[in-house]
């Protein structure tokens, strides 16, 4: 029960993390992975598999873009994603949300 709570909890959060971080800055899609691992207890086992999906979405729903650079010392083509008007307006809804769950949830358990 406690491990379904907590993938739940995470699928919920992993939009608005993407998004909070792309309003710092642009990153590629490793990169961003790496920073949420670094920056979070509850995603440092966070995987591709997770994360490039959620992109792909926020992608479809226009509230992320992306440009291509070149890593000239890999000589690879990177995908750097940043975040849209459209993205920066559901992230402003997303922390409205989760500002009134935890005052309920905080009300209702008495924290």
């Amino acid at each position: 029960m406690v491990n379904e709570f907590e993938k739940q909890i995470k699928r919920g959060m992993l939009d608005i993390i993407i998004l909070n971080m792309l309003t710092q800055k642009p990153c590629h899609g490793y990169e961003l992975l790496q920073e949420i691992k670094r920056s979070s207890q509850i995603f440092e086992s966070l995987k591709e598999g997770t994360l490039y999906p959620r992109l792909y979405r926020l992608l479809d729903n226009e509230c992320i873009e992306f440009n291509l650079a070149v890593d000239e010392k890999k000589s690879k083509v990177k995908k750097i994603y940043n975040i849209t008007k459209k993205g920066k307006i559901q992230l402003e809804e997303l922390l409205k949300i989760w500002d009134m769950f935890v005052e309920d949830m905080s009300s209702v358990l008495g924290r």
